[in-house]
């Protein structure tokens, strides 16, 4: 067996040696027969090798969970991008990939890491999931407040139509119809969309882990699991609603008339923080070709990303082939030495949380502060990615120093 691996390794870098040389040469159908092989031989070297590795290290018990930290941190970049959308209509491809189909995976990275670990961490202690609920609804309800007047300067367009509306009514109700909106209008904000559109993912972590919290106390796990996974089918329908029968997409569109997306704890958080806390509680055993497996699950990504680029849809937040594809990855990176010494490098961990938290205020203020003032220099897309990416680094630098003179302070 190991022959044979050896040997077809060998075979996949000669022939890419060979296309190498001679792919100026080669046109047509067998310049593309020609890649294709060779490229399918450069695949199985890579998949064999990593596999060997991954297997070594599963044998040897060697768990390491500083890639995960490494991958978080990349997808922290990727949501940046995604947000900011600066290859929309220019470098669509690009779009394409990061809008589409590695942005699709950050976070049910996120949610499933998260209770994975949450999961661990409660066998030596037995109440951190309230501890970590009570930690982060601090933090949560301060960003909401930073980011409250970005809010209010959105809806102030709307307030002449609203003012219209209210005219309608009679004069007695005005003020209490007023009064009472306003609340509810938090509430809502506060526990389903977010404040500001990034702010959805802590009333979806929260609530998630509250459900969990309640559910495993009186059920068993798989039994939420199972629920849960269907409730994220339904929550899929906003990506395959033009393929859904005719009697379904009724219920579907008036769903989305109140609710606008399944963007939520219920039909998206839910399932991944519970798949996370099942894998974390239980004794884990890593699956056989499992290299093989994130590829293969990989290409199934990228395939139903392009089938829904075609179809009538509300939104793309939710692709089904990500379960699988984020499992797998999970197992890969764990079992397979981390790519970089954890002392040497900036601390990923605290940096990707206020990346996440601060980049739409630098997106906004970028927007429209700095890109209206000199448009013709920040035309270039690459230049804008840079800009984001370096204001958002210095400025979660700077609230890390803040963090570390003032250890008390939340943020």
């Amino acid at each position: 067996m190991k022959f044979k691996c050896i040997l077809g390794n060998w075979i996949g870098i000669v022939l890419l040696l060979i296309m190498l040389m001679k792919f100026h040469i080669l046109r047509g159908t067998f310049q593309t027969l020609f890649f294709l092989i060779s490229a399918s031989f450069l695949l199985t070297l890579i998949v064999t090798i990593l596999e060997n590795v991954t297997q070594k290290h599963i044998q040897q018990g060697e768990v390491h969970y500083e890639n995960l930290d490494g991958v978080r941190y990349f997808c922290s970049i990727l949501v940046i991008v995604l947000h900011l959308r600066p290859f929309l209509g220019t470098f669509d491809f690009l779009d394409l990939i990061i809008n589409y189909i590695l942005g699709r995976v950050c976070v049910p990275i996120f949610f499933f890491t998260t209770s994975y670990f949450i999961a661990k961490k409660e066998k030596t202690d037995p109440q951190y999931i309230k501890k970590y609920i009570r930690s982060l609804l601090p933090v949560y309800f301060i960003w909401s407040l930073l980011y409250l007047p970005i809010l209010i300067s959105f809806l102030m367009p709307y307030i002449p139509q609203v003012v219209g509306y209210l005219n309608l009514i009679p004069s007695v109700l005005r003020i209490p119809i007023v009064l009472l909106s306003i609340p509810v209008g938090l509430m809502i904000a506060l526990l389903y969309s977010g404040v500001y559109y990034h702010l959805w993912y802590f009333p979806a972590l929260i609530l998630s882990l509250l459900v969990l919290n309640w559910w495993k106390r009186r059920h068993r796990l798989v039994s939420l699991l199972f629920i849960s996974f269907f409730l994220i089918l339904f929550g899929a329908m906003e990506t395959y609603y033009g393929v859904l029968p005719d009697v379904i997409k009724p219920i579907v569109s008036s769903y989305f008339k109140v609710f606008v997306t399944t963007r939520n704890f219920l039909f998206f958080g839910l399932f991944y923080i519970t798949f996370g806390y099942v894998v974390g509680k239980r004794k884990f055993h890593s699956p056989n070709w499992v290299v093989l497996k994130v590829v293969g699950w990989g290409f199934v990504l990228v395939m139903e990303s392009l089938f829904i680029q075609g179809i009538d849809r509300f939104n793309s937040n939710i692709l089904l082939s990500c379960i699988p594809f984020v499992y797998y990855l999970f197992c890969l990176l764990i079992y397979n030495k981390p790519l970089y010494h954890k002392k040497r490098v900036f601390p990923l961990r605290n940096l990707y949380k206020y990346y996440y938290l601060i980049h739409p205020l630098v997106i906004y203020l970028f927007q429209r502060l700095i890109f209206p003032w000199s448009e013709s220099i920040f035309h270039n897309c690459f230049l804008e990615v840079f800009l984001v990416l370096f204001i958002t680094h210095i400025g979660s630098l700077f609230l890390l120093w803040i963090k570390s003179k003032f250890p008390r302070l939340i943020l």
